[in-house]
């Protein structure tokens, strides 16, 4: 979302490069506030819900982002977009490193054997 916000938004959507800068912002901002966010509200809602609420908004941010007729909605929606994106590259890692814990960390080199 945050590579193609300006560019979609300046030659698809028609909004100013200053809107769309601003909406680009908004993205990053929104995706920081929500990784705060998750992280507080996980103690109490499991991390499996939180997953699929963030993946619902995220479609719903994606239909908003593909309907904006100008900057106010370009910038609200890119702003749910990162709010939805937030955690859900975290979680992830963190549920693949779970179910496959033998794949989830690189092999250790044997140092003893290096020489130089």
């Amino acid at each position: 979302n945050g590579n193609w916000a300006m560019v979609y938004l300046s030659s698809e959507r028609g909004v100013s490069a200053h809107g769309a800068s601003f909406a680009l912002t908004a993205f990053w901002a929104m995706l920081t506030v929500g990784r705060v966010l998750v992280a507080v509200i996980s103690w109490r809602v499991p991390a499996r819900w939180i997953y699929v609420g963030l993946s619902i908004l995220l479609v719903i941010a994606l239909q908003l982002a593909a309907r904006v007729q100008s900057e106010t909605a370009g910038v609200l929606a890119f702003a749910i977009a990162g709010l939805a994106c937030s955690a859900i590259m975290p979680l992830s890692i963190s549920f693949v490193a779970n179910e496959f814990p033998h794949l989830s960390a690189a092999p250790r080199l044997d140092l003893g054997r290096c020489t130089t």
